[in-house]
């Protein structure tokens, strides 16, 4: 027999041989995942699902807290005693910023004087208008400048300083102010009888 046969024929066994074995591997079936690897991922689903719950809450808490901060308090009216306005009277007070801890409002007031036919004194209407500088969040001190008008048988300008403590609930709710706000007027003939006590107490409600 040829020598190149032999050796033909040989490599021929041998590329047989190596494709059995390939066919003989690819029939195999693949070995079963184990059961660590399933409850690995188990785990990972779980926590996954958790952490969006837990991102599902926290983005509705925000959305909560978002809608309370856009109902607090922009308006505030009250009923008045003594002070600027007299022996008593009405507010009506506009807060600007609302959720910082200094804010700056907006008060119109009026009052009156009663006045005394024994005495020859005549009934006084008063206006105030001003700004407040308000510290402070649910009980805060307040300070401002407000002037105004005496309206009698003559119209004065007056002016007032207040500095008072305040409570006010920022969701809506009664309010309370004490304050010390004494006023200057000029004095003559329709007005050297009028005293005006310097202290004022007001209450009412926040909207």
């Amino acid at each position: 027999m040829d020598t190149s046969v032999v050796i033909f024929n040989f490599v021929r066994a041998d590329v047989f041989a190596g494709e059995k074995s390939a066919r003989a591997a690819s029939a195999r079936p693949l070995a079963p995942i184990s059961k660590d690897k399933t409850t690995m991922t188990r785990w990972t689903i779980t926590i996954l699902t958790a952490l969006l719950l837990l991102f599902g809450q926290y983005s509705n808490g925000q959305t909560k807290d978002e809608k309370k901060d856009s109902i607090l308090i922009k308006n505030i009216g009250t009923f008045q005693f003594l002070g600027d306005l007299g022996m008593f009277g009405g507010n009506y007070e506009r807060i600007f910023t609302r959720k910082t801890l200094i804010n700056f409002s907006f008060r119109n007031g009026i009052g009156i004087i009663p006045g005394d036919i024994e005495s020859n004194i005549s009934n006084v209407l008063i206006t105030m208008t001003g700004m407040n500088l308000l510290v402070g969040k649910k009980i805060a001190l307040e300070t401002g400048v407000y002037p105004g008008f005496w309206f009698s048988k003559t119209t004065y300008f007056v002016a007032t300083v207040d500095i008072g403590v305040r409570y006010q609930n920022r969701n809506g709710g009664f309010f309370y102010r004490l304050a010390f706000n004494p006023i200057i007027y000029p004095t003559d003939k329709s007005t050297d009888k009028i005293s005006i006590i310097p202290f004022t107490f007001s209450f009412g409600k926040c909207f």
